[in-house]
């Protein structure tokens, strides 16, 4: 698979998460991200920090996109 090395803040990823996973509102996908961090998941989400932002990689989204439909399928 070819990746793009782009990282999103935590408002773009809700956006993209929103818009591939729309079973859960944009406002919703934040809220999960925001709790993702201090919280056990089931499956927590890899980011980085800088300048204290949090970012998230495409990759990482997409993983978890992928990981999420495939469980909504069996």
């Amino acid at each position: 698979m070819n990746y793009q090395n782009t990282w999103f803040t935590r408002p773009q990823a809700s956006e993209y998460l929103a818009e591939k996973l729309p079973f859960k509102t944009v406002k919703q996908w934040y809220s999960f991200l925001s709790n993702n961090r201090t919280l056990k998941e089931v499956y927590t989400l890899k980011f980085e920090q800088r300048c204290g932002k949090i970012f998230y990689s495409q990759r990482t989204l997409d993983a978890f996109i992928k990981a999420s439909t495939s469980i909504a399928k069996h």
